[in-house]
């Protein structure tokens, strides 16, 4: 379950009247908080992963209608790990038992492929200033390489209020 995530980079765009590509850079921080317990006994887990990626992407974008506001993308992204903490908490009958903490990252992936797409509304356009909500799926699967020789599939969910300087 996605606890909280953050995007920091640039971006550099090709725009023409109702075509657009859009070349990203950015720094992703992504943590996930994991809580279970087992009923018929009095242990609880808390797993917290925080993921630090750096990430590529290629996203075309078309708008339609007479005044261009409405939009859809579609385009993807590579992903590298970078940083990695686990934080692993072990209760028995309310009482803190374990705390293991690691930054070996063999257990995650280190290299993510996203297929993204979605659609867009442009809220603001006046004197190069662009103010722009969008409502994006990202669809990841990447081959894990262990002994079961798993492919993960994973399905994230986001709004992003973005802001355009345009020169």
């Amino acid at each position: 379950m996605p606890k909280i995530a953050y995007s920091v980079g640039v971006s550099f765009t090709h725009s023409s009247k109702n075509f657009e590509l859009k070349t990203k850079v950015a720094w992703d921080q992504k943590n996930y908080f994991e809580h279970f317990s087992i009923k018929s006994t009095r242990y609880e887990w808390a797993i917290d992963r925080k993921c630090g990626y750096v990430s590529f992407s290629l996203i075309p974008t078309l708008y339609i209608g007479k005044t261009h506001r409405f939009y859809f993308l579609i385009g993807g992204s590579y992903n590298r790990l970078t940083k990695y903490l686990f934080v692993e908490k072990q209760f028995s009958n309310g009482q803190l038992t374990s705390n293991y903490v690691s930054r070996n990252a063999s257990e995650m992936l280190d290299n993510v492929f996203d297929a993204i797409g979605g659609c867009g509304y442009l809220i603001y356009s006046k004197n190069k200033i662009e103010m722009s909500v969008t409502l994006q799926d990202n669809f990841g699967i990447t081959y894990v390489q262990n002994e079961s020789g798993t492919n993960v599939k994973y399905n994230t969910l986001q709004i992003n209020i973005s802001l355009k300087f345009i020169r």
